[in-house]
């Protein structure tokens, strides 16, 4: 888990599957933190299940720095674009910063959660995402995932799941 405090949060872009190498070279610059946004995922091979981290936003990486002047130079330098708001204001606010700071508190990773299903939403119960609430897309219990759509900035994903049925939630807490 990161300990650091940050002053300014931007997303900048680059090419697809260069985000670790772009990452690695902001991460080289003194009050920089530069984190690619992971999910872990389960599959099953082999009839046994792995789980392994994937990219959720190819081409986006999450810069954190004290100083939003030695962001935007480092930025430069290592050939990453930073995104902004109507063309002017490049750190995040909102919902959006919302989302960066859940990133840094958890490393960059959203991993698996233990989840129980009420009517269209999903309330996670366990893990990374505990206390959110998204709207079920679909759900696939042959693969164990579910594609929910959650409030922080409208993150549309498909994330692994361990399921809890309605009964054994109420039973766990003494209903």
């Amino acid at each position: 888990m990161l300990t650091e405090v940050f002053e300014c949060a931007c997303v900048g872009f680059c090419f697809s599957g260069s985000e670790a190498l772009h990452a690695d070279r902001l991460n080289d610059y003194d009050g920089i933190r530069a984190i690619v946004p992971l999910k872990t995922k389960r599959e099953k091979k082999a009839g046994a299940w792995h789980e392994f981290d994937m990219r959720i936003m190819p081409g986006y990486i999450f810069i954190y720095a004290l100083d939003f002047d030695a962001l935007k130079a480092a930025a430069s330098r290592c050939a990453v674009r930073l995104l902004t708001y109507d063309g002017e204001q490049h750190s995040l606010y909102g919902s959006d910063l919302e989302f960066a700071r859940y990133l840094w508190t958890h490393d960059g990773v959203i991993g698996v959660s233990l989840a129980a299903s009420e009517g269209d939403r999903l309330i996670v119960l366990e893990g990374p995402l505990k206390g959110n609430e998204a709207i079920i897309r679909r759900i696939d219990k042959r693969h164990m995932l579910v594609q929910v759509e959650f409030k922080i900035c409208a993150l549309k994903t498909w994330l692994s799941f361990d399921w809890v049925d309605k009964y054994e939630n109420r039973k766990a807490a003494g209903k």
